[in-house]
């Protein structure tokens, strides 16, 4: 992720490559869990996996607007299946949480991240379609988003933060002006840099609003 910067872009999608072959045999499930924000709500699902003996191995966590939202990788010793593990997660809590759970697929983990990492950064007026004409270029482009972190600052504005990677370094041009005629259009101001360079130029927290 974007190490070395105060914030951590969140709402990740996490990813664990197996290495040690002998353990094959065990189950691995994503979780994702939502709620009200409160206090306590990783301890009690932390919990609820120490209770199965599981073992987690990748984790994200963020509040926006009031609403906790976390997705684990978690690995256990013996098999558990969906139901089991979503209720016992549930018998944590005295308030409503939503839990989904799947099964991870250790042989189809998504696509790569092939290819340099850059930063997308995007703020103007709030307006339905932002997002919409961004991530459709990234699409057509086969640019993979592995980071997003959006919201509206005080001044009602809208403030937009991607990590993308970019196999075709000789595409960054391109995309650079397609994404600068988007901003042009929306009368958005929209900025990409290679992630090394974001990361030396910017020593705001962005992330954590005052």
């Amino acid at each position: 992720m974007l190490s070395g910067i105060s914030y951590h872009v969140s709402f990740t999608i996490v990813q664990y490559n197996r290495v040690n072959q002998e353990n094959s045999s065990m189950a691995k499930y994503i979780i994702s869990v939502t709620a009200k924000d409160t206090s306590g709500i990783i301890a009690g699902v932390s919990a609820a996996l120490l209770k199965m003996q599981g073992n987690i191995h990748a984790a994200s966590q963020t509040v926006h607007q009031g609403y906790f939202a976390m997705i684990l990788l978690c690995e256990f010793t013996d098999e558990h299946n969906v139901d089991t593990i979503t209720n016992k997660i549930h018998k944590q809590f005295d308030f409503d949480v939503h839990v989904y759970v799947t099964p991870y697929d250790d042989q189809n983990t998504g696509q790569s991240s092939d290819g340099d990492h850059y930063i997308v950064t995007i703020l103007g007026p709030d307006k339905p379609g932002i997002l919409n004409e961004v991530t459709t270029l990234m699409a057509a482009r086969n640019i993979n988003v592995e980071d997003l972190y959006c919201y509206i600052n005080p001044k009602g504005e809208f403030v937009v933060i991607l990590q993308v990677s970019i196999a075709d370094q000789r595409a960054f041009g391109v995309i650079q002006r397609q994404l600068e005629d988007i901003g042009s259009q929306m009368g958005l101001m929209v900025n990409m840099q290679h992630e090394d360079i974001f990361i030396a130029t910017n020593e705001l927290n962005l992330r954590r609003k005052k």
